[in-house]
């Protein structure tokens, strides 16, 4: 996804990523891979909580992504059974043009 950040930008948004790992792993990650965004940490899984993705009975979250409007309302979202059951970046590009 690192490579799609001038098009994510170019359509006036940012990319974060959640992650229920520890802080250490989270950078680690952040590091290992490269990445060009930050990676924060939702070790209680709080966030998950809210957007109701976090997996009954495991310490995860189910693979989503969510489009926020600048009011923080939600004008996308996706929610994947799978860890790369992810939507396409054009369908995400097109969330962001509406």
């Amino acid at each position: 996804m690192s490579d799609e950040l001038p098009r994510i930008s170019d359509a006036g948004a940012s990319l974060v990523a959640l992650s229920s790992d520890s802080p250490e792993n989270a950078a680690d990650v952040s590091s290992r891979d490269s990445l060009a965004f930050p990676v924060i940490p939702d070790t209680r899984l709080e966030v998950a909580r809210a957007f109701g993705v976090r997996q009954a009975g495991k310490h995860s979250a189910l693979p989503a992504t969510f489009v926020l409007s600048e009011d923080g309302k939600i004008v996308f979202a996706y929610v994947g059974v799978e860890a790369d059951d992810r939507p396409g970046l054009d369908e995400v590009l097109s969330a962001l043009a509406e």
